[in-house]
Order: C-alpha cells, then structure tokens, then sequence
C-alpha cells in the first residue's frame, strides 16, 4: 500500500463514524498492507494524535501518553486505530492493545517488525523463482540439483544467483534484509524430519521452518527467511530424515529506494527545493545557526529573525576539590646508558718485588712432528748370478745357498731331507728348494714355520699336480712359504 493510500485511509477514519468501518475486518488486510503502516509508523501516529489529542486531554490522557502508547502498539493495532471513527473508539482500541504492548522505546528509536531497528523496509513480491532444488531426475537442467539433503547436513546459498537463478527478482547490488519463500520437504526414505532456514552464519537447532513425514509425497511451508547482509547468504539444514528440498523465492524485503515523505509545503523558517517525489527540505538562512562561533562563543538570536554570536560569559570558580590520594608508585624506569670513562688517576709507586713462585707443572707432551721426506734412492748394484746347488743326499742349507735341487732321492732305502738353518741368524734369507727326482722316496724340508707345514714340508715327483718346491723367507724367528711350484 502506498503512502497516499495511508494518508486517504488516515482521512476517511477522521471522517466517517467507526460502525461504518467496522464491516471491514483487520485480519482480511493483506501483510504487505500492515508493513506499509509499520514503515510509516511516524506519520500514521502524527496523523492519530492531531485528530484526537485535544478529546483524549478532556477525558484525561495526555498527548505525549496516547504517542508513547501508539509507538508500542503492533501494526494492525496501530491501522485499527488510524480507523477509529470516535474518541471513544480510539480509546477501546488502545485499552485492548494495552495487555499486549510492551514499554514505550527508547528516545529516537522504534521497533521493526522486520531488519535493523533503525531501518525501514518494505516488502516486494517478485515472480517466483526457483532458488534451491536438490532432485537430481525430473527436473529441468538450469535447476542443477545436487542430491538429497542427509541427515543434519547444512548447506549454503546465495540468494542472489547463487545457482544461476533468481538473477531479474532481485537486482544486482540488493541486499535484502530477508526474503520471502515456500519450501517444499520430499523425504527419500521412511523417516520423517525438518527443514530449518537460517541466515549463513546462524546456530541451527532452535526452531523447524517445516516438518516432513516420511508416508506423505511432499509438504510445503511459506516462512520469511532473514538473510546474511554480509555475503547475502542462506543456510538450509535437514535434521533427523534424509530428504530433497526444493526453495521458491517469491518476495524480499529490503530498504526502499525513496523516502517516506507524503507532502512538504513552505512555512516559517523553511527552504523547499527538489520535485514532489523527491523534496530538499532546509532551513531558510536567516534561521540557520552561524557557522563562525568560536568555542567560547554561542548562537544567539538578534531579535530580528536573525542570528548572531554571543560571548559565553565565564561562571565562578567552583570550591578546590580534596586531594585525591597518591598514586601507586610506578615502575622502576630502564637503566641509562653508561656514562663516559673518567680521567686516569695518578699512578702510584711501584710496589716491592714479590718472591718467586714455585714452578709450574710441566706442560702436556707435544704431538709427535711429520715424517720427513724419503730421501732418493740410492743406485741398484746389478744382480749377480744366483747360486744353484743339486743335492743327491740329506743337506743343511748354508748362507751361501740359493736354490736346491734334491736329486734322485731313491738312490737307497732312506728318503732325503734338506734342513734350513736357524731363522734368527738368517733375517731376510731366501732359499729356492724343488725336487727333481721321481722315485718313491721322499724329500722333505725340515725346518719351515710351523703354520705353513711344520718342521718336514714334503715335496713331491714334478709333473704330478702336488706340490714338488717351494721358496721360504726368514723374519728372524721363522722361515715361511713365501710361493710353492707344482
């Protein structure tokens, strides 16, 4: 309803009795229609106290009384009101909206049925469009369903194309304080649950916007819905059953984009400039207060409709107080910089020799110094010729020995031994002994370090595959096989 259909329906009570409006009862008044009398609570109360203060004052009812109990009243309280066509039918609808009220509010603030206190809205059906729709199959694509809701899931949406729809019903850049919607629950399995609408952001669990059963096809809910003014979100959660949801957004409600202002005309002290539908109202400049006071000065009145700047003269001095008690002692400061070094004192003279101490411990051995270089080596004598001796019978090996032949050992009964003289007066001696013979008698060495043969080492025929020499070194304590010949 628009505001110069309020002002009519304000004159029309001013000007027929209430038995003839009676006939149209309050509860067949469309809700865009009350909000249209919430928004302009202000002017439909001026309206209401200037047709009826001065009989209300005769009955004993003070103005600022009937304007406090106006502003408490709900919006069809207040339109059956602005309808009353008697004093005394003014006073029965305020004495039934009397229990129901709550205290007067605050100086410069209302109530609002919907948004912020301090922010009108108005309701703006729009061709419904489908905002949310979870089913998957039969259902046109640009719907793009995500499946069944699950049990206590929650998810978001954002009112104004958030899924591709909804984008012509509410503008680009509305941010409506809640938006009007039906909803439709279509439970998938046998169990029943609710379907609760909040805005992003909200605790879910204190109340259901609908409830489903599980034996019943679908059900549907209308609700008005508050919405996130920071993101212009929705959350929907499905508690207890599994199901599929499916949202028509058919209205919001947001602030409007003109003022509340039915008429403005000229008076006394008033500058009217813009057009009717959107009026510039200001002080005439011989009201306006001077702009040039300084702070010890005050807007005074000239006494000609004008304005000047008056002195604030100085009050006296008011008593000294007490003495207030002392305060706790702060905190110790940090610590300065250190200040520069004094001057050198005097030297003064020189002390008496002391006796001298007892020696110190010695001081920990030095690690051992590198190993010098190897000197060159000095020049190769050139190698002789190396004797060779054939022994036929048992032989002891003398320092000038090198290589023994042991020759037809069974030339008798009894084998042949070569023995090697004593490793201690032989360090580095070498001997080559090998048995040439191939009778069955045995050659033996005896004297060979015991962990490579023991003191009779025996050589075999040559030619069989065993081994028929060897070649031993001395290392001053044993002679051992340095190499063997098969």
């Amino acid at each position: 309803m628009t505001k110069k259909l309020i002002v009519r329906a304000v004159a029309l009570a001013l000007a027929f009795p209430a038995v003839a409006l009676s006939a149209s009862p309050i509860g067949i008044l469309k809700a865009d229609s009350l909000l249209a009398v919430d928004s302009n609570r202000t002017t439909v109360i001026d309206s209401i106290v200037g047709a009826w203060s001065k009989d209300l004052e005769k009955l004993g009812v003070a103005s600022s009384d009937l304007r406090a109990t106006l502003y408490t009243m709900r919006a069809d309280q207040l339109l059956a009101a602005s309808l009353a066509g008697s004093a005394s039918g003014l006073l029965d609808v305020l004495d039934k909206a009397l229990p129901v009220t709550k205290a007067a509010p605050a100086k410069g603030g209302m109530t609002k049925a919907l948004g912020e206190a301090t922010q009108d809205v108005v309701y703006t059906p729009v061709t419904p469009c489908r905002l949310v729709e979870t089913r998957t199959n039969g259902v046109p694509a640009v719907y793009k369903g995500a499946g069944a809701f699950s049990p206590g899931e929650v998810r978001t949406y954002t009112v104004q194309g958030g899924n591709g729809t909804c984008l012509t019903q509410l503008p680009s850049g509305l941010n409506p304080s809640a938006i009007q919607l039906q909803v439709f629950g279509i439970p998938v399995d046998a169990g029943s649950g609710d379907v609760e609408i909040l805005p992003e952001g909200g605790t879910f669990g204190s109340t259901s916007t609908l409830v489903f059963l599980g034996n019943v096809a679908f059900t549907s809910a209308s609700t008005t819905a508050l919405v996130n003014g920071g993101n212009n979100e929705i959350s929907v959660q499905v508690r207890l059953g599994s199901a599929d949801v499916a949202i028509d957004l058919v209205g919001y409600f947001a602030p409007p984009n003109g003022g509340y202002v039915a008429s403005v005309s000229n008076g006394t002290g008033i500058d009217l400039g813009g057009t009717a539908s959107d009026p510039i109202v200001s002080l005439a400049s011989a009201y306006r207060l001077p702009q040039g006071c300084s702070a010890a000065q005050l807007p005074q009145s000239d006494g000609a409709g004008g304005w000047t700047c008056a002195t604030i003269p100085a009050g006296p001095t008011g008593p000294t107080g007490a003495t207030g008690a002392d305060g706790a002692t702060g905190a110790t400061g940090a610590i300065g910089p250190i200040g520069p070094q004094g001057i050198q004192g005097i030297q003064g003279p020189t002390g008496s020799t002391g006796p001298v101490g007892a020696t110190g411990p010695s001081g920990p051995t030095g690690a051992t110094g590198a190993t010098g270089a190897t000197g060159p080596t000095g020049p190769s004598a050139g190698t002789g010729p190396l004797p060779v001796l054939v022994q036929t019978g048992d032989y002891t090996a003398t320092s000038s020995d090198y290589t023994i032949f042991c020759a037809s050992p069974g030339g008798g009964a009894s084998s042949k031994i070569i023995t090697l003289p004593a490793a201690s007066a032989n360090t580095g001696k070498v001997y080559v002994i090998k048995r040439t013979a191939q009778s069955p008698n045995t050659c033996s060495v005896a004297g060979v370090a015991t962990a490579d043969g023991g003191s009779s080492y025996v050589l075999n025929p040559p030619g069989g595959g065993l081994v028929s020499g060897i070649m031993v070194q001395s290392d001053g304590t044993n002679w051992w096989v340095i190499s063997n010949v098969r």
